[in-house]
């Protein structure tokens, strides 16, 4: 097996600390022992502060975020019901692929990739579809950088007797969201993006006020079903064998997260965010998303390179990773992921990598021009 020799700037999984890379060196807990019921304890408050709240519950998954996903709908719904998906991109369009594996009624409301939603169009499309009982939508878009508004469309959600239910996998401690201020039904995580923890810990935080609502979902379900969860949660531990090394690090990795408000969080990125924009704008670059998450900074390819190629160059001299575009993305925009990498020092890195980057493109293109105009003269 050969060994990765890059650091990874990629907008999820993330770079892993020493701290939490010993984190899952540690030896095992029983999980049915005390000293994890404490780990677990530890990593359920940590996540209700980021979050501002203190009216829910966390559910843990041995997971990625998808299966996060697939247990915010499959308990919160019912046979035949129908539900409104808010989509942006990639992961938007994932609520909608689980949805109609259960038989779901879907209705499917999307905007042009790199936009994000448009609360008028948004409230028009709810208004039309009375019957649906849920609306679910993403905070922070991967796949393009796109942030939505939350608080505006819970809402709107709430204006018409509505659930929302949240994809906060991307943006959790990196994007505003207050999940008791403004009424958010439910809110998905996982370990591997802003939480800085290796893949494979999904969550699902849900409001107290919704609990009788998931006792009577009907779908089949059995591994998510948080019915057999809740039991459990009560004591402190998760139904099933989880995936302990994974929540040591993850327990350790919100700790160091909460350790400062939501409010700090939000600001550290947004300044780091903000810091990056101005070095790449100066360079030349443009930002793909309108109204951009501070997880992700996502740029336009340049128009004669693949992003593949800038990406692997960067890979190849830089020692760092970018991430390409998806679907009809790719070759079109460069993913860089912040999470993880709010230091000077890991954005100065990011910035000379693009710097020398731009360079090379520069002089590529004078060769490109200088071959046009030989051609064109002979």
């Amino acid at each position: 097996m050969s060994m990765v020799r890059y650091r990874l700037f990629t907008p999820g999984p993330v770079e892993l600390s020493p701290s939490i890379l010993h984190d899952i060196n540690q030896a095992l807990p029983y999980h049915r022992d005390k000293a994890f019921k404490e780990v677990f304890e530890r990593a359920e408050d940590s996540i209700k502060k980021v979050l501002l709240t203190k009216n829910s519950r966390v559910y843990f998954f041995s997971s990625s975020g998808t299966g996060a996903m697939e247990a915010a709908i499959v308990n919160f719904n019912r046979v035949d019901d129908e539900i409104i998906i808010l989509s942006t991109g990639v992961f938007g369009d994932r609520w909608k692929y689980i949805a109609e594996r259960y038989r779901l009624k879907v209705a499917y409301y999307t905007e042009e990739w790199g936009n994000s939603l448009d609360p008028e169009r948004v409230e028009k499309f709810i208004k039309v579809h009375p019957k649906a009982k849920n609306v679910y939508t993403t905070l922070s878009e991967t796949s393009t950088g796109a942030v939505n508004n939350i608080k505006i469309i819970s809402q709107i959600a709430k204006k018409y007797g509505k659930l929302l239910i949240v994809d906060g996998i991307a943006g959790f401690g990196a994007d505003p969201i207050r999940m008791d201020d403004w009424g958010i039904a439910g809110i998905v995580g996982g370990s591997q993006k802003t939480i800085c923890a290796p893949p494979g810990i999904g969550f699902l935080a849900v409001s107290n006020e919704v609990e009788p609502i998931i006792e009577k979902s009907n779908l089949p379900k059995f591994y998510f079903d948080l019915s057999i969860y809740k039991d459990f949660l009560d004591n402190g531990f998760t139904p099933f064998t989880p995936s302990i090394t994974i929540m040591l690090a993850l327990a350790g990795a919100l700790e160091d997260m909460a350790s400062k408000s939501a409010e700090q969080l939000w600001d550290i990125y947004a300044s780091s965010y903000n810091f990056l924009k101005e070095g790449v704008e100066e360079m030349g670059w443009e930002i793909f998303p309108k109204h951009p998450s501070h997880a992700l900074l996502v740029l336009k390819a340049d128009n004669n390179t693949p992003s593949s190629v800038i990406i692997e160059r960067i890979r190849d001299r830089e020692g760092i990773l970018f991430a390409n575009g998806q679907l009809h993305l790719k070759d079109k925009i460069i993913r860089i992921g912040i999470m993880c990498h709010t230091c000077t020092d890991d954005l100065n890195l990011i910035l000379n990598a693009l710097k020398r980057e731009t360079r090379l493109l520069y002089e590529e293109s004078i060769f490109r021009h200088s071959a046009v105009r030989q051609i064109t003269y002979r």
